[in-house]
């Protein structure tokens, strides 16, 4: 049972970074097109 809990806990921090990650491109995509502007 923790072992299940703990495989979880990982997954969930695994989808937690990938959110930073694609939020952190995503402003900086924003910010190169207003600089181009």
């Amino acid at each position: 049972m923790k072992k299940t809990i703990f495989v979880f806990y990982i997954l969930l921090n695994k989808n937690a970074i990938i959110t930073i990650v694609n939020l952190s491109i995503f402003l900086l995509l924003l910010y190169n097109l207003n600089v181009e502007i």
